[in-house]
């Protein structure tokens, strides 16, 4: 004898009450069904959207599982979904009715501004922008730093973490400021004058003001924050470097003698001196942060901390056709302090650290050694050394990870007509050059190769990773030609599994272009 169609539980991966984003990217739930068929022959679990979508299940045991993309089948407004199971021979169960509230925004005017849209997941949304997006490019201007700097970026903050069914909510705003310089000259060198030194320095500053509060899971506003976050930090690098060649020749009496050997070779002699140089890097930084509890009436500071960090750096780095890498050595000490709610030096830090970072084609190789000596640390009696193996010694190649793959990735940027640093300047006319990137978020290693013909017409070719193939399968080629007044959106050259990298373009007599490239027969 059979008995009644019951539907013992209904779970998903996200709350089936609560507010989800139409129109604003992926979100994904998978819902659980559990069935008792009461004798019944199993037959399918309905799931029912007013929205017009239904999905019936077939099943043959007693339980349904199925993701659903709520960003497609929800409107926007209170949506109803209705869950029940039917029998083979059409006995159905009493039906589960869930009301879900699907909300949007019009966001597609920030894309304008910042190139991308909010990062949505189906359990918040993420939101970091940067006004400008990209650091300007400035000649001849100098600030205090030594050296003209060739990049200057004050740019404007903002983030927004807001959960979507509850939780702690975070919105910032802040500020960053680069400066990239170079200087290359003649200048004296352990009192020689013979060399001449690329000097190159880096100034980062970071500024961002956070609140955070709790968001309730029946509402997509933001409560009262609670929270008050200030963090700030600023390094500079000073890079000195200089070619190998030049550092070898004033070493008597063998310096001579192994450079005239090169020069014998002009290939090797050429490579050595364009492709590899010694650096010295220093690199001081300051750094803090202040959090404040924001109560009823005042706010209370929970906790205030500062560290100082100086490091030293040096070694060679290689820099060929299609590698690239550097080995070095260097040390450095951080310094801890607390002012809230215990002051005091929290640690004192020394560190020696030695390795590699090495590049070839898509793969890399990097490895450090470390060894740490602490000086001191609150409430430790003796002092302590650390040895760190990062890994084993041995050299071991992998493909290049996906990290640059993060949403929005290989973003096409150039949405404006811009004067080209390529194009010839007219009637004595002054140009300034800003940074304006074609795409950003772009695979790390794109080789780009660019062909001009006269002032309109040019053609750049890069490496492109599809991210939609497996790692290792999707190095392709992309193209965008600009025809005097705009650059065309990216293009695939070629479309295959088999690697495809360092392109290379020119432009015929005919108007045509031709393209080459590598092309490895061999998958990775």
């Amino acid at each position: 004898m059979s008995g009644e169609v019951l539907i013992l539980n209904v779970s998903a991966d996200h709350d089936l009450a609560g507010f989800y984003p139409v129109g604003l990217g992926t979100v994904e739930n998978k819902i659980k069904v559990v069935v008792d068929w009461g004798n019944h022959t199993p037959g399918y679990v309905r799931y029912q959207f007013s929205g017009g979508t239904q999905v019936d299940d077939a099943i043959t045991g007693n339980t349904s599982s199925r993701v659903f993309r709520f960003d497609q089948v929800l409107r926007a407004g209170v949506n109803t979904l209705t869950i029940s199971a039917v029998a083979a021979n059409g006995a159905t169960s009493q039906p589960h009715t869930y009301q879900l509230t699907g909300w949007t925004a019009e966001l597609g005017w920030l894309e304008q501004i910042v190139g991308s849209l909010p990062y949505i997941g189906p359990d918040k949304i993420e939101f970091t922008v940067h006004i400008p997006g990209d650091p300007i490019e400035m000649l001849g201007v100098d600030v205090w730093l030594p050296g003209k700097p060739t990049k200057l970026g004050p740019q404007a903050v903002g983030k927004l973490s807001v959960p979507l069914r509850g939780g702690r909510y975070e919105l910032g705003m802040g500020a960053r400021f680069e400066r990239d310089s170079s200087t290359t000259g003649r200048k004296p060198w352990y009192g020689r004058n013979a060399l001449s030194l690329l000097g190159k320095n880096d100034l980062e500053t970071d500024f961002m003001g956070e609140v955070q509060g709790n968001l309730s899971n029946i509402s997509p506003y933001l409560g009262r924050p609670d929270l008050i976050k200030l963090t700030g930090s600023g390094k500079v690098t000073f890079e000195q470097s200089e070619s190998v060649v030049v550092v070898i020749y004033p070493l008597q009496p063998v310096g001579p003698v192994i450079v005239n050997g090169l020069k014998a070779v002009p290939p090797v002699y050429n490579w050595a001196k364009d492709r590899a140089k010694f650096y010295i890097e220093l690199t001081p930084e300051l750094g803090g942060d202040l959090t404040l509890n924001w109560g009823d009436q005042d706010l209370e500071p929970v906790s205030a901390s500062m560290y100082v960090q100086v490091e030293l750096e040096g070694g060679i780095k290689i820099d060929v056709y299609v590698a690239e890498g550097k080995v070095y050595i260097g040390g450095g000490s951080k310094l801890d302090f607390m002012f809230i709610p215990t002051p005091g030096v929290e640690k004192w830090v020394f560190y020696g650290m030695a390795g590699y970072e090495l590049k070839a084609g898509w793969f890399k190789a990097e490895h450090e050694e470390r060894i740490e000596w602490v000086a001191y640390e609150r409430g430790q009696v003796q002092m302590a050394q650390v040895l760190e193996a990062l890994e084993s010694a041995d050299v071991t190649w992998t493909l290049i990870p996906r990290d640059y793959a993060t949403p929005p990735y290989a973003t096409f940027r150039a949405t404006e007509a811009r004067q080209q640093p390529f194009a010839a300047l007219r009637g004595g006319a002054i140009q300034g050059t800003r940074n304006a990137p074609l795409v950003a978020n772009v695979f790390p290693y794109t080789e780009p190769a660019l062909a001009v013909a006269g002032d309109d017409q040019a053609l750049l070719l890069w490496n492109y990773d599809d991210t939609s193939r497996p790692l290792g399968q999707g190095y392709d080629l992309q193209y965008s030609r600009w025809n005097g007044a705009a650059w065309s959106a990216p293009t695939l050259v070629i479309s295959d599994t088999y690697p495809d990298a360092n392109p290379q373009v020119v432009w015929l007599a005919d108007g045509d272009a031709l393209a080459v490239w590598e092309l490895s027969l061999i998958h990775i």
